[in-house]
């Protein structure tokens, strides 16, 4: 407990309304990068931005296949 603060704000309310702001910024944080994922993936399916190696290998396998040599 905060010296004088016998009816106000303790160390521990004060604590988690730290600890809830951290966690509240890093759920900010992930649903941003939820949003770009998302974002690329509707890019990728209309076409308009070029897949990389991982993307093209889960979208279109077949480019990968070398058993006709």
């Amino acid at each position: 407990m905060l010296v004088g603060a016998s009816e106000g704000w303790h160390f521990y309310d004060i604590w988690c309304l730290v600890l809830l702001s951290c966690c509240v910024r890093m759920l900010m944080h992930q649903l941003e990068k939820l949003r770009q994922l998302r974002n690329v993936q509707e890019d990728i399916a209309a076409g308009t931005v070029q897949m990389n190696g991982r993307e093209l290998f889960l979208h279109e396998p077949w480019v990968f296949d070398n058993t006709h040599y």
